[in-house]
């Protein structure tokens, strides 16, 4: 049996014990959940619901064509990504290795990412404005503008989808990867090969059997990154 006072310190303890490590979580700001029954909604950005329109546009409505409850998944781990790039860098564009190790640690308890569906119904939503938008007549002039004075589509959605049209109208070279997102993985061949990375253009599963090809995205674009090439690919 445990006494009172026993059972006082033991919850006294506990409390103590997750205060502090909820209190060690600041750095994740908007993105930390709540202690024990807190908000664990995504706070969706700008940012965040740009990857859903690009992932829309890539790979659903052109590219691969594939349906939006494959593509989901995938975009649900780069918002991942995206989410982690906020909370690791500092005002002064300084990436924190503490924060970054850190996140990996806490990621799975305290960090708010969005669910699989979460991702699958903004996919929807954006499905449904561009349909909108497409069907329209001359006479209709509906534009994602008019959606979003209706209240059809939320005004972030339209700050979002404005940025990524223009960004897609106004790439500098077609063939530019710099704003392009890494294509959905696929699996290598046999299964049985450990998967070292993914071919950034068509997904491809890369073992240690493979050749592997770091290539910029853009010479043109400061900052547009590396990408992760197959032998294919890069011919």
């Amino acid at each position: 049996m445990v006494c009172v006072c026993q059972q006082s310190e033991i919850y006294y303890s506990t409390t103590m014990s997750s205060s502090s490590s909820s209190s060690s979580l600041s750095f994740l700001g908007v993105y930390k959940r709540g202690l024990l029954r807190g908000g664990s909604r995504f706070v969706w950005s700008p940012a965040t619901l740009g990857i859903i329109i690009r992932g829309f546009f890539q790979f659903h409505r052109s590219g691969p064509c594939l349906p939006l409850f494959r593509i989901a998944p995938h975009l649900r781990s780069l918002i991942r990504d995206r989410v982690k790039v906020e909370v690791c860098l500092d005002d002064d564009n300084r990436w924190h290795n503490w924060a970054d190790e850190r996140f990996e640690l806490v990621c799975d308890r305290w960090v708010r990412l969005p669910s699989i569906r979460a991702v699958l119904l903004k996919l929807q939503d954006c499905s449904r404005f561009v349909n909108l938008v497409a069907a329209s007549s001359t006479d209709d002039d509906v534009s994602f503008q008019t959606l979003c004075d209706q209240g059809v589509m939320s005004e972030m959605f339209d700050v979002a989808m404005t940025r990524e049209m223009s960004m897609m109208r106004n790439s500098h070279n077609l063939c530019c990867s710099s704003h392009r997102l890494p294509a959905v993985p696929r699996p290598p061949r046999p299964s049985e090969e450990a998967v070292l990375g993914y071919c950034f253009t068509c997904g491809a599963g890369l073992s240690d059997k493979s050749d592997f090809n770091l290539v910029p995205k853009c010479d043109c674009v400061v900052g547009a990154g590396d990408m992760l090439l197959c032998s294919s690919c890069l011919d």
